[in-house]
């Protein structure tokens, strides 16, 4: 079998909303623009921990970003900043693609300087386990920071401010780090956590937060053994719905309408590529 964090974590909350995800392949046709800005601000990260180059990584989300102009994207009210788009009042779209060119420019100047050398960026590979079964590893980079450890990295855009110890009990983190440590020769690993909301008039306009920390054993132990477990659930093809996930903070589940109403309207099968 070949499972990544995200899918795990998808059989945890709703065993049933993984079958349909990755089973049955159905996605939304809207997208959730969390997802969406996330992967345009993702790319003009590469490229500037690839290059240093601020203007090429600007022009490069802003290519990316105006992919998702004319797509289906839900947008929430945290979406907009108003004195972003005083020339176009509303306009989310536009303020999105101006608040991920100052991200992006808070980063190479809070970030960048403390970063000694780019080991790898958007790392993308596989590790199996003792049966053969294979877990996709997708982090964002791995560098020699400014005091010479290096430090498997993975950025974070949020509206809320992470917790001190989230590095040490990170499952995420647990496992990419047990998986990659031995390979790149990592002391420790890190989040850098980017705020969503910009300052209108306070510098810097984005305070950005980098946690560094060793990842508890403990963590690593208990995520190993959540990832055994998992995959032999689903080879036993046990897939029960968990109602109690159907509607969170983040709103209703993507198959929220079809498995209380079996309607399948807003869903859509994902091709292969």
């Amino acid at each position: 079998m070949r499972i990544s964090h995200s899918a795990k974590d998808t059989y945890t909350t709703c065993a049933y909303s993984y079958f349909l995800k990755y089973m049955w392949k159905l996605r939304p046709t809207q997208l959730r623009s969390p997802l969406a800005f996330g992967d345009a601000i993702d790319t003009g990260l590469n490229h500037l921990l690839e290059t240093r180059d601020l203007a090429k990584a600007k022009f490069e989300f802003d290519i990316r970003w105006n992919t998702y102009r004319e797509k289906d994207v839900a947008y929430s009210k945290s979406d907009l900043d108003e004195f972003l788009v005083e020339d176009d009042p509303g306009n989310t779209w536009l303020s999105l693609l101006r608040r991920g060119n100052i991200l992006l420019e808070e980063f190479n100047e809070q970030i960048m300087p403390r970063i000694k050398d780019v080991v790898k960026v958007q790392l993308d590979q596989t590790a199996q386990n003792d049966m053969g079964d294979e877990l996709v590893i997708k982090t964002d980079f791995i560098c020699v920071w400014e005091d010479g450890r290096r430090i498997l990295f993975d950025n974070k855009t949020s509206s809320m401010k992470y917790a001190e110890d989230s590095v040490r009990v990170s499952p995420q983190l647990a496992i990419y780090y047990e998986t990659l440590k031995a390979e790149y020769s990592l002391d420790c690993a890190g989040y850098i956590v980017i705020p969503k909301r910009i300052n209108k008039i306070k510098t810097p306009r984005v305070k950005i937060e980098v946690i560094i920390d060793n990842i508890d054993p403990e963590t690593t132990a208990k995520t190993l053994e959540s990832y055994d477990e998992v995959l032999r659930q689903i080879k036993a093809a046990n897939f029960i719905q968990n109602k109690q996930s159907c509607i969170s903070v983040f709103g209703k589940c993507d198959f929220y309408n079809y498995c209380h109403q079996g309607d399948l309207a807003g869903l859509i099968e994902k091709k292969e590529k």
